[in-house]
């Protein structure tokens, strides 16, 4: 059906389909054949179609709720469907979140890319990477700290207030004062005024 519709359409340069476990083929179960088999095989069908008709098809995958360390991990499939796949894109939001994260990855990337988005008016914007952004949200939050309390504060103090890790707090401490966000007035930190 698919292939159909592309000679109906040959100037379509892109089908989604959404999701991909409505329609994905269950393919019978045959000796010695795993999961990542099966996905594999499935997917390796649209994949021909996209080769053979210079197309993308976006295959739309829901997430697992765990998180892992490699984001393709997080797919409800198995490493079949990663596997196969030209590429692979996974956009994380939390519900209710304006930020979420991009990742990707594939044959036609040079690196891979780990993005933070933000949604706003209807549209998404790339606000820097998503350690570029952590670090800010992190640092945005001693700032926040010291703007509100309005005196300087040691970092026990700003530990224990952002229930976060002494040893961690000093060394961020450290980089905010190198970067003249912070001052250190004899062990208590303050905003830097320019």
């Amino acid at each position: 059906m698919i292939e159909q519709w592309i000679k109906e359409h040959p100037d379509a340069r892109l089908i989604i389909i959404d999701t991909w476990a409505k329609i994905k083929p269950h393919l019978r179960h045959r000796a010695g054949n795993t999961g990542y088999d099966a996905d594999y095989e499935s997917i390796s069908c649209v994949k021909e179609l996209a080769d053979k008709y210079s197309i993308c098809i976006l295959l739309a995958f829901h997430l697992r709720k765990e998180q892992a360390d490699d984001p393709l991990d997080e797919l409800n499939a198995t490493s079949g469907a990663a596997g196969c796949a030209d590429g692979a894109i996974i956009l994380k939001r939390a519900r209710g979140q304006a930020d979420a994260t991009l990742f990707a990855t594939g044959r036609d990337y040079r690196e891979e890319q780990d993005l933070a988005l933000s949604f706003n008016g209807g549209l998404w914007s790339v606000i820097g990477t998503v350690e570029e952004h952590t670090v800010n949200h992190e640092r945005k939050e001693i700032l926040d700290l010291l703007r509100e309390m309005d005196r300087p504060l040691s970092p026990k103090e700003i530990a224990e207030t952002l229930k976060v890790d002494r040893n961690t707090i000093r060394q961020r401490l450290h980089n905010m004062e190198k970067s003249n966000q912070l001052k250190n007035t004899g062990g208590k930190y303050t905003l830097f005024q320019h």
